[in-house]
Order: structure tokens, then C-alpha cells, then sequence
């Protein structure tokens, strides 16, 4: 695939592979600010409104949107929030 490079590497399920530097660009390799690493997102049940379109959501705010939907609380530490557009309460 024209996204890979020249090399892959494959690690047995027990060995990590590190690196001195981290650069955050997404796992994929790419930044996630490229149009072409956008996912999509379907949602349905309790709290969300069948038809509701709610357009970009940076993927740091999926684990806080279902723990809202699960009446369970947004620990502080964590980046995103939950999406508006759902209804939370039970």
C-alpha cells in the first residue's frame, strides 16, 4: 500500500518494540489531522437521537462519550469530553 514504507516489522505477541523517540502522529504513522486517517462514527441507543449528525469528533472523545452514556464518570485526567450531541441522561 502506498501509505506503508519499504519495511514492516512483526513482533511475536510477547515482545515490545520501542524506540528512543515518540512521536504522536496516530498508530497508523500518519497525523490524524490527514483527511484520508478520518474514521467514521455510528452511534445508537439510549441518548442518541436517531438522525443526529454531529460531523468531526477527534477520537479523544469516544472513551468519555460512553462512559456519560453509562451514567459513569468522565475521570479528570482524561483529554477529551463527551460529544454534546448525545443526551446523557437516563
Amino acid at each position: 500500500h502506498r501509505r506503508f514504507g519499504a519495511v514492516v516489522v512483526r513482533a511475536n505477541e510477547d515482545t515490545a518494540i520501542v524506540h528512543q523517540r515518540v512521536d504522536l502522529v496516530g498508530f497508523h504513522g500518519y497525523s490524524p489531522e490527514n483527511p484520508s486517517m478520518r474514521a467514521i462514527l455510528v452511534a445508537a441507543g439510549r441518548g442518541v437521537a436517531p438522525g443526529t449528525k454531529i460531523g468531526l469528533v477527534p477520537s479523544v472523545d469516544i472513551a468519555p462519550t460512553v462512559l456519560s452514556l453509562l451514567s459513569l464518570p468522565v475521570p479528570a485526567w482524561m483529554e477529551g469530553r463527551p460529544i454534546q450531541a448525545f443526551d446523557a441522561s437516563p
